[in-house]
């Protein structure tokens, strides 16, 4: 029995001849021409005034001319490229035209509109009726059972077929299988006193011979229009390998040969035929069953799927997945899957051919669906968990966990790009000088959950002759963030949460690194590892800038950087590292450069976020917390313009600029309890600390001498543990939590009257609890 889920299926094998028409009338003089395909993903909606939805949308294969018009438009007006606009309560029938043209059969697709009241759900419970998958797919001959509606009320629900002449469903929702094709199952309940309304359907592909043939098209709940988006993808044949634990792995729809198998070693070689069987143009390769001892091995020149339903295969030798492909390779994650290697795993090659991790890709690798995967690398050579030669993307909305052995490489690196859309990524890495996540290039996050942890120390690099430490996430050109949720923890020596702009090679070919940027989101950083120590103390190297800006204008920055310092030239640990003030000189150990050597590293001390070139913040929610030094430092100017901003440290100045400190907006609280010479603000000699019209400020260890401030500094006292509150005259502006006793607290505001300690807070907070603008008495 074949069950594939996830999976619209739009035409079926070449050649197959249809018995229906939808509900297009049989018309002698369109004999000959082809079905025109036209259909809506279901035959009944409902939707309320007032509400946010989307259109349903048209499934039209050939992008034919078709005219939309609405039965009743008192009820609902539909646009020309199909856009609803509702107008009252009421049913309409919409229905998209096709007249017709010298290729295609005339054909008219309806579904039925239901508008209801905008209040209609005020106190009103959800009816809870739900498919157990979005998708289906059966083979007529075989035995099959019906999905099972999920109905926790017991409510009285109609079932409908959108192509009865594919399959008819009964009164119970039992399925009956007549011909090949796609067709949607709809189960609608039409809402009482009690529930809500509600219409729920699932697609249904029912195969005839399996050959593989059609065109397949996987359904996304993704936006993106880009050709990395699944659903944009038109695949010409489906190829199933089931992995055995007793025999051979077996295959079907490999009509033209291209699979080979040896024990649950498989090797497709597409690339020979692509040019004279377009049907082979772009493949699915669905992955099933499971093998202690196997693999995949794909040569081939156009995109393709591995669609992993259910697969888990280990390879004692190297690679579970070798794609040697350079074209964009989707993996599509349906139910549970593991991809693993051996601890004693060799990773033999031959000629130019190289495998680089568990799950390697020579081209794009982009991941969907809604199942799991889980890739644990184990072996000696260093190889990664995930890796492509091209870039990585992660969409709606896969559970991808990748664990990489103490003596593995790193966990996922697209050598392009990494991309995180969305999903739910763990990723868990030990060896030394390795990271969780890391690219030559960009590491972009839009949303999802992201979760790295990093253990590994730093260590000399023999083959690049320099010492490298780890990082939770390393992006050789720019770290951005405009969303999601990632946290990230590194506990080993000289290790950092984020490493960018660190691609010196780029920057001395006299280019200009990108800017790294966090924009939303929620970002959480904790280091607790010492700085690493080894080799000589001395350096060669320009003081070039050469890169290295950041802004942070929104999201929420948590950093906490801990362990202590360590004499000698040393990797540092760092919440957030961004660029490269030096051109490195490549050394061994206790030669020229030493420990700097090759890659820029400092010998400075475990800064919460150090930015090599400038960093601006212009809102957003920071805090950042250093136990070993600075808790925020730029070679370069820092400005803060907007947002909430905390720099925390017990060993060196809270805000250090390598340039003028310039505070003209948002609220800002600077804390350094390390004592003189360190202070609170500090701009380098020879510049100065601005503080200008517009920051709340307040700040305990002392302020930059010579500061230039065009608003009026107040001076006082504070208890740790309670809020001072800053006045205008009128009330509380802000409140800062106090983390020091004593009288070296300086404040700043527009309009401040006075500040006071021991106010009360009622309202919300920032900056980890330390910072509160409202509920202030």
């Amino acid at each position: 029995m074949k069950r594939v889920l996830n999976l619209i299926l739009l035409a079926v094998s070449v050649g197959m001849a249809v018995s229906c028409l939808d509900s297009t009338e049989y018309n002698a003089s369109e004999g000959g021409k082809a079905e025109a395909g036209i259909e809506w993903e279901s035959t009944s909606f409902s939707f309320r005034l007032g509400s946010d939805f989307v259109s349903p949308a048209l499934v039209n294969p050939n992008s034919l001319e078709v005219a939309y018009k609405s039965s009743d438009e008192a009820v609902a007006t539909i646009s020309a490229s199909g856009a609803l606009s509702l107008q009252s309560v009421g049913v309409t029938t919409i229905s998209a035209v096709f007249a017709g043209n010298d290729s295609f059969r005339s054909a008219t697709a309806s579904y039925e509109l239901t508008v209801s009241a905008a209040d209609d759900s005020q106190d009103k419970q959800d009816a809870g009726i739900a498919w157990p998958s979005e998708a289906y797919s059966f083979n007529l001959e075989e035995v099959f059972v019906s999905p099972v509606l999920t109905n926790p009320h017991s409510l009285p629900v109609i079932y409908a077929s959108s192509k009865p002449s594919v399959a008819t469903v009964s009164d119970t929702g039992k399925l009956t299988l007549s011909n090949p094709g796609s067709t949607r199952i709809t189960a609608t309940f039409a809402g009482d006193d009690t529930y809500n309304s509600s219409s729920v359907s699932y697609s249904l592909t029912v195969k005839g011979e399996d050959d593989g043939s059609g065109e397949y098209i996987f359904p996304s709940t993704d936006t993106d229009s880009s050709d990395d988006n699944i659903a944009n993808t038109v695949f010409d044949r489906w190829i199933t390998i089931t992995f055995s634990t007793s025999g051979n792995a077996a295959v079907t729809g490999d009509h033209y040969g291209i699979v080979s198998v040896s024990g649950n070693h498989v090797t497709v070689r597409n690339s020979d035929y692509v040019n004279v069987n377009d049907d082979l143009d772009k493949v699915i390769y669905e992955l099933k069953g499971s093998t202690s001892d196997g693999s995949l091995t794909l040569y081939g020149t156009r995109k393709a799927c591995l669609y992993l339903n259910g697969v888990s295969i280990t390879n004692p030798s190297g690679a579970a997945v070798n794609n040697q492909c350079k074209k964009r390779t989707f993996v599509r994650v349906q139910g549970a899957n593991t991809l693993a290697d051996g601890s004693s795993a060799s990773y033999a090659t031959t000629g130019d051919e190289d495998m680089k991790a568990v799950l390697f890709s020579e081209g794009q690798l982009i991941f969907s669906g809604d199942g799991s995967l889980t890739v644990t690398a184990s072996n000696k050579q260093g190889k990664a968990g995930i890796t492509s030669d091209d870039y990585l993307r992660f969409m709606p909305s896969p559970t991808v966990k990748v664990t990489s052995g103490s003596s593995a490489g790193h966990g996922i690196r697209g050598k392009e790009s990494v991309e995180i859309d969305n999903g739910n990524l763990t990723v868990t890495a030990a060896a030394n000088m390795k990271k969780g996540v890391t690219s030559d290039s960009l590491v972009v996050v839009k949303g999802g959950v992201t979760t790295v942890t990093v253990s590994g120390s730093g260590a000399y690099d023999s083959e690049e002759a320099e010492y490298v430490g780890t990082a939770c996430i390393k992006a050789d050109y720019a770290f951005q963030m405009s969303g999601g949720t990632v946290t990230l923890t590194n506990s080993g020596q000289g290790g950092k949460g984020i490493r960018a702009g660190s691609h010196y090679d780029y920057a001395e070919s006299n280019h200009t690194l990108p800017e790294s940027f966090i924009s939303g989101g929620t970002l959480t950083i904790k280091t607790t590892g010492a700085r690493y120590s080894g080799g000589s103390s001395s350096y060669t190297g320009s003081n070039a800038l050469t890169g290295g800006n950041m802004v942070i204008s929104g999201g929420t920055v948590n950093v906490t950087v801990g362990g202590s310092k360590v004499s000698g030239n040393t990797i540092s640990s760092k919440g957030i590292k961004v660029g490269y003030k030096v051109s490195p000189t490549k050394a061994g150990p206790g030669g020229p450069g030493g420990p700097g050597g090759g890659g820029g590293q400092d010998s400075k001390g475990n800064e919460g976020i150090e930015a090599k070139g400038t960093l601006k913040i212009t809102g957003g929610d920071v805090y950042v917390c250093s136990t070993s030094d600075d808790a925020i430092n730029s070679q370069g100017e820092m400005t803060v313009s907007g947002g909430y901003v905390m720099g925390y440290s017990t060993a060196n100045d809270a805000l250090d600029a390598n340039a003028n400190l310039v505070l003209e907006g948002g609220y800002v609280y600077a804390v350094c309890t390390a004592g003189a010479p360190e202070v609170a603000l500090d701009a380098k000699e020879g510049y100065k600390l601005y503080i200008k019209n517009g920051v709340t400020m307040m700040a305990y260890g002392g302020l930059e001498s010579g500061y230039s401030a065009s608003q009026t500094v107040k001076t006082g006292s504070g208890s740790s543990g309670s809020w001072i509150g800053i006045s205008n005259g009128s009330g509380y502006v802000a409140a800062f939590k106090g983390l020091a006793s004593g009288s070296k607290y300086s404040a700043s505001a527009p309009s401040i009257s006075s500040f006071k300690s021991g106010v009360s807070v009622s309202g919300a907070t920032h900056c980890n609890g330390y910072v509160a603008t409202t509920g202030i008495q």
